[in-house]
């Protein structure tokens, strides 16, 4: 949430400093941090990419996507060394094997609709304290636990849902009234993994992806969000 309120802040600069002229931001190279606890380069720092970098990643991309702040944004970076997994999606030097940012832009290419779709609810807030990880005060950078992104295909035929749960212990409840869709059925597909100090690159995809169990009844779609996870629901009608 803290490289959000930056995004907002930029963009108000721009216009501020710009009147009357288009001028967009564009997030290039970005990743959790840019450096490790004990000044490691982000490259050499596993919770950059593994679940927890998983994670930050995907509520970012979910705000990216709804909100629309930026005109575009890229990670850093592709190929990775193997000694090097900080911004690992794919290696060279193992070919048959998948780092767990794969599967992220993997699943979140293919849940993404054409039209992002208006949200009103509730979800558990985060606020950061003093013995939290980001050095923050109570009251700083706080925002939903659960953010979610909600898309329509370009069809109007398939309905799109992206959940992430930055808590590290508390599973969430889910319940989605879904409006102005007949609503069929739904798959849903859960990015998990239980260390997080382990390593981003997975010996088998399963490591980190398995099916996510989702109800339908009467147009209200029912699940549990796991924590620290990244859930992908497709509802068709």
């Amino acid at each position: 949430y803290r490289a959000l309120d930056t995004c907002l802040k930029v963009n108000a600069l721009l216009r501020a400093y710009n009147p009357g002229r288009e001028v967009v931001q564009i997030d290039t190279e970005w990743g959790m941090h840019c450096g490790g606890p004990n000044g490691e380069r982000a490259d050499y720092v596993d919770r950059n990419a593994n679940i927890v970098g998983t994670v930050h990643r995907a509520v970012r991309l979910i705000y990216y996507a709804r909100e629309g702040m930026l005109a575009g944004a890229s990670a850093w970076q592709m190929l990775n060394r193997v000694g090097a997994q900080g911004f690992a999606v794919l290696g060279p030097t193992v070919p048959e094997q998948r780092f767990m940012l794969y599967w992220l832009y993997y699943y979140f290419n293919r849940h993404v609709g054409e039209w992002a779709l208006d949200l009103e609810g509730t979800a558990p807030r985060y606020t950061p304290g003093e013995g939290d990880a980001s050095g923050f005060k109570e009251g700083g950078f706080t925002g939903p636990q659960t953010p979610i992104l909600a898309t329509l295909s370009k069809e109007g035929d398939a309905l799109f849902l992206v959940i992430a749960n930055g808590s590290w212990s508390k599973a969430v409840p889910c319940r989605i009234e879904i409006r102005n869709f007949h609503v069929a059925q739904a798959e849903g597909i859960l990015l998990s993994h239980g260390d997080p100090d382990g390593k981003p690159l997975l010996d088998r995809k399963e490591d980190l992806v398995s099916p996510l169990p989702a109800s339908i009844d009467n147009g209200v779609l029912t699940c549990t969000i796991p924590p620290h996870s990244v859930t992908f629901l497709a509802v068709q009608e």
